[in-house]
């Protein structure tokens, strides 16, 4: 089933082309066997002009089960710093994670590329307000700390995200074997840790941060 088409020209030398940027030749002869097709894509890259955005690869990610998807642009090496077009196939909240960035909700967005850096956009059905966290407020030592988190916002009910959780001591001082990646599934998750009996005593602080949004929330935790 399906349509096969044979190729009278080879593409050995696609890699080459690509590199020198001369390349849209071979580029609008794929494009033509697409849309014979009524193949499109449901993410396009143009320049302001109207042209396709060449210059930049885009990798798309979906997780199964949510509404979270990934958007990885990588401008080429021998391009140039520029503003070009996205347009999606359907309206989205977008979001610049690299730059903790909220870009609005719509279906076409205007962003700056830099060459050979690589930039990473959030597309989320809903927009993320803020993080709702429950723990409790005071422990003795040897007890186990547990945070269960949801992230607040309007058409995010089956967000898949990650959320980053920094531990700090009393001294203000980063404890890195507390802190860690935690997903998120249908916009909630929980984590856990023991606090050791040899641990300092006073105020912890926990920080929550999103990483999509950026959105963050800290939390204090007394230890007797």
């Amino acid at each position: 089933k399906g349509t096969a088409y044979l190729l009278n020209y080879f593409l050995d030398s696609y890699p080459e082309e690509k590199l020198n940027q001369n390349n849209e030749s071979s580029l609008a002869k794929i494009r033509k066997l697409y849309e014979r097709e009524n193949l499109e894509s449901g993410i396009n890259l143009t320049t302001l002009a109207g042209d396709p955005a060449n210059g930049v690869e885009k990798y798309s990610f979906l997780e199964n089960n949510g509404s979270t998807r990934l958007l990885g642009l990588l401008p080429g090496r021998n391009g140039k710093d520029e503003e070009i077009n996205l347009h999606i196939n359907e309206s989205v909240h977008l979001y610049d994670i690299r730059n903790k960035k909220y870009m609005g909700k719509g279906n076409d967005f205007k962003i700056k590329v830099k060459t050979s850096v690589p930039e990473l956009f959030g597309l989320v059905e809903g927009k993320i307000d803020h993080i709702k966290v429950e723990t409790p407020s005071s422990l003795n030592p040897g007890e186990k700390v547990t945070l269960d988190f949801e992230i607040v916002g309007k058409g995010i009910s089956n967000l898949k995200s990650v959320v980053r959780v920094d531990v700090y001591n009393p001294l203000r001082e980063k404890v890195n074997y507390y802190s860690k990646n935690c997903d998120i599934n249908n916009s909630s998750g929980s984590y856990s840790f023991d606090i050791a009996l040899n641990d300092l005593p006073g105020m912890w602080n926990i920080r929550l941060t999103e990483v999509i949004s950026g959105v963050a929330k800290e939390v204090s935790i007394s230890v007797k």
